[in-house]
């Protein structure tokens, strides 16, 4: 199977940037099966970014059949 980790993009990371897994989810976990850092994880709410250690590799978006996972951009208060 050929990689899809998108190595230059954890370069142009911002700290305003996340994941996030919309209501659109499904719950077939592809996402959690290529995540390389373990950063979703499978919740009584259906799946959930935990953050802790993500490259930004974006494999999960890639991946996921319906496009649930999305990368966006917090606005903090």
């Amino acid at each position: 199977m050929t990689s899809m980790t998108n190595t230059g993009y954890a370069r142009h990371f911002d700290e305003t940037q996340s994941i996030e897994v919309s209501q659109a989810c499904t719950g077939c976990g592809a996402c959690l099966i290529t995540c390389p850092v373990s950063c979703l994880k499978s919740s009584s709410n259906g799946i959930v970014f935990i953050g802790n250690g993500c490259t930004f590799c974006l494999d999960c978006l890639e991946v996921c059949p319906v496009g649930a996972v999305k990368l966006i951009r917090r606005v903090d208060n």
